[in-house]
């Protein structure tokens, strides 16, 4: 890792912890080391079922029983120290239709 992408890295990890109120029961991201190779791009589809959680609507946020999520993540490496990824959110609980962000 060059020490440019560690002084870009470092500060946008400190933005997004400050900015982070909450983190749902669901969210588990794992990132390896490696990065894309320059020139390609990568297209995931991680999804996942909550299958025994809240039943109850809580301050305006959707119970997560049986709530199934998938997330679209497109990743495009620009160099050997540079990528950008972009990441599509959807959402579906009981009684309730598929909700993106």
């Amino acid at each position: 890792m060059s020490c440019l992408h560690l002084a870009i890295t470092f500060p946008l990890l400190d933005l997004g912890s400050t900015l982070a109120r909450a983190q749902d029961n669901y969210e588990i991201q794992v990132y390896g080391p490696d990065l894309v190779d320059p020139g390609q791009t990568v297209v995931e589809l991680p999804g996942n079922f909550t299958v025994d959680s809240s039943k109850t609507t809580a301050d305006a946020v959707y119970p997560t029983n049986h709530a199934e999520r998938e997330t679209v993540e497109i990743t495009h490496g620009f160099n050997e120290w540079f990528e950008c990824g972009l990441y599509i959110f959807t959402s579906r609980t009981e009684g309730q239709s598929w909700q993106t962000g």
